[in-house]
């Protein structure tokens, strides 16, 4: 039995001018595949968010993290026999493939694995292309565990479940079963990462977060029973929704406030609220606890499993904005396009109570889907800033896209509504605020949902600039722990004034 040397990495990131700001984040996904593995390995991780930071332009794009020659260097003196790389992003999966390109070339002996929600979908074209020797599909925990357990013995590696790999050019893959209970699991394996490489990061959820300070995200559940066309959760999670309990929920929130001094959580799940008894219990435990604790929910929540009971709580127990899915302004879009089985009305009521009781809700929505015309479109967008006057509600709007293994992907390749030559990049930087569209159906081209975008954006820097003077103190706040708000705000609207000024000219000169 020999003690494997596994090397887990988190790869730089790159972002266009289009992109979002770059956020660093706490690695969960590696630290959950850490804890599980630390007794069976000698482990390392490097963490190109924090470790030896810099930031570079190169092939259009703003690439932050470790340089790639200080990553080299790092594998070089370590010489692992594992090197497993964290893919979770698409638009990211660039870098990934680079960093497992310089593992070949400085441990030439070690092998490559990849693991997280891009290479559970793509796994077959990863391994197919050769830039790896295995794929961890679907949830690691176990599987890799097997993988570094096996390895260390000498035994065969080819029928892990779980773990997908090619022999003499055919594909060998059986999936494992989704864990059911998911406490089994030890909570991350925190105490082998600095924390304050973290928390001293300018980075840290810059654009996914109202909070100032030490924060971190927390997952509490996994999967979605629902079949909305363009979501992938389902393909790397699982459709059974499966749950920690309520009494390891509390424990691990006491734990990162107690031993790591942080009070301000995401809540990161696809359905923090779906069992609603466990969701609430769960608030019922933070209150009970005096926990005093800050939190929001980033990804998220189904607005039809909140009522005005819940929403209370959810207020009382510390939560300082609601994210909540509606995605469009139609009831026929929402049961005929999207699939997503639920009540626009009901969304939208409890969108008010949550005005009423003054607890501030971001609202999702998603345009460009084919089966809309530009009428449906304009729904959502007159839906989105009707909500924003007269529920303080914040919208954002984003553009279908396509993304691998997907139903809206499919059906986008069968008709012909996409090029075929996409590549990862595009349909990672498509799903950004401001990203191109790559559909187009007989009801609409790209430069329709471009010029409908521009409209749209025009429109809401005039609302949102309405809401802050509705908000002062609030403004002020936001401004003071976010300066670069501000800057993007006057942007935005020097931006859309610009082309309001530009299209005038167009119509009225002769």
């Amino acid at each position: 039995m020999n003690t494997p040397r596994v090397l887990l990495i988190n790869p730089p990131q790159g972002y266009s001018p289009q992109s979002a700001s770059f956020n660093t984040y706490f690695p969960l996904g590696i630290l959950s595949i850490a804890s599980m593995i630390r007794d069976h390995c000698e482990l390392h991780i490097l963490d190109c968010l924090v470790t030896d930071f810099a930031m570079e332009h190169r092939d259009g794009m703003d690439v932050f993290g470790t340089p790639m020659p200080a990553i080299e260097r790092r594998i070089a003196e370590l010489q692992p026999d594992i090197v497993g790389i964290s893919m979770p992003f698409t638009a990211q999966a660039e870098y990934a493939e680079e960093v497992a390109a310089l593992s070949r070339k400085a441990a030439p002996n070690a092998l490559v694995v990849f693991g997280g929600p891009h290479a559970t979908i793509r796994y077959e074209a990863l391994l197919q292309s050769g830039k790896c020797d295995y794929v961890v599909v679907g949830e690691g925990e176990e599987s890799f565990r097997e993988f570094v357990q096996r390895f260390g013995a000498g035994q065969s590696l080819s029928s892990i479940e779980g773990v997908a790999s090619m022999h003499a050019g055919l594909l060998m893959f059986k999936p494992r079963e989704y864990l059911k209970q998911l406490d089994k699991f030890p909570f991350p394996a925190y105490d082998l990462i600095d924390f304050s490489d973290y928390l001293n990061s300018p980075y840290l959820y810059l654009s996914r977060s109202n909070f100032k300070g030490p924060q971190i995200s927390i997952f509490t559940s996994r999967g979605c029973p629902y079949k909305c066309v363009f979501c992938s959760v389902a393909l790397h999670m699982g459709r059974k929704y499966r749950w920690h309990s309520v009494e390891y929920v509390i424990e691990h929130l006491k734990l990162l406030q107690e031993q790591y001094g942080i009070s301000q959580f995401h809540f990161e799940d696809d359905n923090l609220s779906l069992h609603k008894r466990r969701f609430e219990q769960i608030l019922d435990g933070i209150i009970g606890n005096q926990m005093h604790i800050r939190w929001d929910t980033p990804n998220g929540v189904r607005g039809d499993t909140l009522n005005m009971r819940i929403l209370k709580k959810i207020k009382k127990s510390g939560c300082k904005q609601l994210n909540i899915a509606v995605e469009s302004g139609r009831q026929e879009t929402l049961d005929k396009v999207i699939k997503k089985d639920t009540s626009l009305e009901y969304l939208i009521e409890v969108i008010r109570n949550c005005r009423k009781i003054r607890l501030r809700t971001a609202l999702s929505f998603v345009i460009g889907f084919p089966g809309e015309t530009l009428d449906d479109m304009r729904a959502t967008t007159d839906l989105a800033l009707k909500l924003l006057r007269e529920a303080d509600a914040i919208p954002s709007v984003l553009i279908a896209t396509p993304l691998y293994g997907t139903e809206l992907y499919e059906d986008a390749l069968k008709h012909g509504y996409m090029e075929e030559d996409v590549r990862d990049r595009d349909l990672g930087m498509a799903t950004q605020s401001h990203g191109a569209p790559l559909l187009a159906t007989e009801d609409f081209s790209r430069e329709d949902i471009s010029r409908l975008m521009e409209e749209y954006n025009a429109a809401y820097s005039r609302e949102i600039l309405r809401y802050y003077l509705r908000h002062p103190v609030y403004a002020a706040w936001r401004v003071m722990n976010r300066p670069d708000l501000l800057k993007r705000l006057f942007r935005m609207v020097f931006k859309h004034v610009s082309v309001g000024e530009s299209r005038w000219r167009e119509k009225h000169q002769p």
